[in-house]
């Protein structure tokens, strides 16, 4: 699928006439931009796909609102994630290669601020690092800082970073057990944390961190927005959003595909086990991600560099997860590698999450910065579906449906 489409292909696409495309171009609506050697202009598929939903929606409103939440619109503007063909950018450039030059610090101050060459000021301050679970010391600090920091609610750079690389580097305290972590190299005290006997975990855990930073609107990240639109602080989007990933249908599901890969691997026969799940009609975790039909291309990134650093520890895993994945037909997602770098490195599943948790952080942060500056309030609205009032009655107790009866 191309990224730019020619004027015939626009306008067919849209279904109107050239005339009405320059008409939207004009508006705003849709951008383009000029060919290299020629006069003619070439047009952003993705535009036109937004253009697209809105005039289906404005044509049979009752049937596309309906499903509008479920994997549809609202389509809202964003400058931070591109998801398209099977694989995944950030600020147009691919997580490849950002996992293979950059470390997870530098992508989140370059994904914040769109310059490579900005330095977040790094603040000290006293985190108790020393706890028994995690989630709890996180939501317990965030929500202390929320009452006490008025710079939470600046959304404006470069103020929204400084407040953002504060909250990175107080979370890596907490789970790395440091009160001396610098997120500068996190990935380095998340490994001598976690893996001090294994050198090349350092590197693994940087790549996990960076391609858990966004994943455009998912239900945590919308959750962001949703509480950066009403006003909360940027402690409080935070634990929102930390919420909303504890989900076992979002982040939570790691919890469940390291549960499962770990049986799988003990497993006497990995397909009996399988048909086993499958005749139960159970919810099989850890593989087919509607957006990737061909394969999560951040799975297959930190399956290679797994099979790199690893490769004795990884071909138990191997062998489960390729039997799995021609059974179903299906393939891993990053919820299953991230339960791999877990039990790669020694560490219960809850170590799979919690990455996910400190690199989605980093998103969580951009999305809250950039609906902030929008300056709209998210506020769908609902299609009633209830008992209907009967309108001129004067009270409740002449409608024979009404729920509560009048005496």
């Amino acid at each position: 699928m191309d990224v730019y489409l020619s004027a015939s292909e626009a306008a067919a696409f849209l279904g109107v006439s050239k005339p009405t495309l320059y008409a939207y171009v004009s508006r705003g609506l849709v951008r383009s931009e000029s060919r290299k050697n020629t006069k003619s202009r070439r047009y952003y598929r993705l535009d036109l796909e937004t253009l697209k939903e809105r005039k289906q929606i404005r044509r049979q409103p009752q049937t596309e609102v309906a499903g509008a939440l479920n994997w549809g619109v609202p389509l809202m503007d964003s400058a931070l994630t591109l998801i398209l063909d099977g694989r995944l950018y950030y600020r147009g450039i691919d997580v490849n290669e950002l996992v293979a030059t950059k470390t997870f610090w530098q992508v989140a101050q370059w994904f914040w601020s769109g310059k490579w060459d900005y330095e977040a000021p790094i603040v000290v301050s006293k985190v108790n690092s020393k706890v028994k679970d995690p989630l709890t010391a996180i939501h317990a600090l965030l929500i202390e800082q929320a009452a006490n920091d008025p710079l939470g609610y600046d959304f404006t750079f470069p103020a929204v970073a400084e407040t953002g690389a504060n909250i990175l580097r107080q979370i890596l305290s907490i789970l790395s057990g440091r009160s001396d972590a610098d997120i500068v190299e996190a990935g380095q005290f998340l490994s001598l944390a976690w893996s001090p006997r294994q050198l090349q975990a350092e590197e693994l855990l940087n790549a996990a961190l960076i391609l858990c930073i966004d994943h455009e609107l998912n239900a945590s990240s919308f959750t962001a927005r949703v509480a950066a639109s009403a006003g909360c602080s940027l402690y409080e989007v935070i634990s929102a959003s930390l919420c909303a990933l504890h989900g076992t249908r979002h982040g939570g599901d790691i919890f469940r595909a390291y549960s499962f890969l770990a049986e799988l691997v003990q497993a006497r026969s990995v397909k009996e086990m399988i048909m086993q799940s499958v005749r139960t009609g159970a919810d099989i975790p850890g593989f087919g991600h509607r957006l990737y039909p061909s394969g999560d291309p951040r799975a297959e990134i930190l399956f290679r560099l797994t099979r790199e650093l690893f490769p004795a520890e990884m071909r138990p895993l191997d062998r489960a997860i390729f039997t799995a994945t021609s059974l179903l037909k299906r393939k891993p997602t990053i919820d299953l590698a991230l339960a791999v770098v877990s039990i790669i490195i020694g560490q219960p599943s809850a170590s799979g999450f919690y990455l996910f948790a400190l690199g989605r952080t980093v998103g969580w942060i951009a999305h809250a910065a950039e609906q902030r500056v929008s300056h709209q309030l998210i506020r769908p609205r609902a299609r009633y579906t209830g008992i209907m009032p009967e309108f001129g009655s004067g009270s409740l107790s002449t409608n024979p449906t009404a729920l509560v009866r009048v005496e």
